[in-house]
């Protein structure tokens, strides 16, 4: 998935919320807040421990994990 995509997707997770119904809403009112707890949770994402052969075949492979990441998180910032 592209970076912008990821994004938009991230910013709408953490604008959904449940209603007295039990169905998911969607909440815009606080957009900002929404993109912060989104970059936290690429923060949190900064965090995991990754090693090659773990998770990814080559160092070159976690390079570009965390460039896809940090892609990821400048493109939250500029959804309006």
């Amino acid at each position: 998935m592209a970076p912008k995509q990821k994004a938009k997707e991230l910013l709408k997770t953490f604008t959904l919320f449940l209603g007295d119904d039990g169905a998911l809403k969607e909440y815009w009112t606080d957009k900002l807040e929404a993109k912060r707890n989104a970059s936290l949770a690429i923060a949190e994402i900064y965090k995991l421990p990754l090693k090659v052969g773990q998770y990814l075949d080559s160092e070159k492979n976690i390079e570009m994990y965390y460039s896809y990441w940090e892609e990821v998180k400048q493109e939250i910032e500029l959804l309006e």
